[in-house]
């Protein structure tokens, strides 16, 4: 039982070092120092949980040179695989090997259901980012979309056609936009800043979107080349996209099932390296 013990708190202690160190470098390149709050530190000590490896790698890859994310994909791996890997190291046995970093996938789960309840948005913005992975696979995401019927008045007052594909088209591109609150606000921001109509915004923020997690000269080049724009514009529709922008977040219940999976193949997966580190141990 001690041996449990002893790989469990090791496990836990860098599970939680790791995670932490990432995720507040992460989140002062990103937001800067006025984002930290207590609760939000519990939140940075067990965001891996929240992540798949295949996502993570993904990530690094698709990240555009953005360092910030690229900083958080990779404390997100290693923060799991080498408190797996100090779990299977001090055990002394393979149930303790890996009882150790199951415990510590608990502990973490645990601590993301008690922040849910309290801090729901702290908790939505870190598995925001998993969402897609979740709507394709089992489709318990839920956005915050309009109905088809709220579509059809949008597209009467926009003056638009409301044909079957243009009221799927448009359907999806709000709810890709984070729902009518954000467009709402995108629409107020554009009309301000740069004149645009709402149909304008809506197209024009859906394309920003799609390019939003590109560096800046590379997203010059596409709106360039797609629509002409100088890159005065382009600096500033992006800039106005982001402040006014509000990316969708998953409900209580959502998150719950999401995180559950997430804790269980992030268990299973990197116990394999706490089973593979305490046989290593003994070469």
């Amino acid at each position: 039982m001690a041996s449990i013990h002893k790989s469990y708190l090791i496990s836990l202690a860098a599970f939680f070092g790791i995670n932490i160190t990432f995720g507040l470098i992460y989140t002062t390149l990103t937001y800067g120092f006025e984002e930290f709050n207590p609760l939000s530190i519990i939140g940075l000590l067990v965001q891996s949980i929240f992540f798949l490896p295949s996502y993570l790698i993904t990530n690094i890859i698709g990240s555009g040179g953005n360092l910030g994310l690229i900083l958080l994909a990779i404390g997100a791996i290693v923060a799991c695989v080498i408190a797996a890997v100090l779990s299977g190291y001090f055990g002394e046995s393979k149930g303790a090997c890996f009882g150790g970093w199951g415990l510590t996938v608990l502990t973490a789960y645990i601590m993301v259901l008690i922040l849910a309840f309290i801090a729901l948005p702290i908790v939505q913005s870190l598995s925001g980012g998993t969402s897609n992975i979740f709507m394709s696979i089992i489709g318990t995401y839920e956005e915050k979309g309009p109905s088809t019927l709220e579509t059809s008045l949008i597209l009467n007052l926009l003056g638009l056609p409301q044909l079957p594909s243009t009221i799927i088209l448009y359907q999806y591109m709000i709810t890709e936009l984070g729902g009518l609150e954000s467009v709402g606000n995108l629409i107020v921001a554009f009309d301000l800043v740069l004149g645009w109509t709402p149909d304008q915004t809506i197209l024009n923020s859906f394309l920003l979107l799609e390019i939003n997690n590109k560096d800046f000269i590379t997203q010059y080049l596409i709106i360039n080349n797609t629509l002409g724009w100088t890159i005065h514009g382009t600096f500033m529709a992006v800039g106005t996209f982001n402040v006014a922008y509000s990316p969708p977040t998953p409900d209580l219940i959502s998150i719950i099932i999401n995180v559950s999976i997430t804790a269980g193949i992030n268990g299973i997966f990197y116990g394999l390296f706490a089973l593979g580190a305490r046989r290593a141990a003994f070469y």
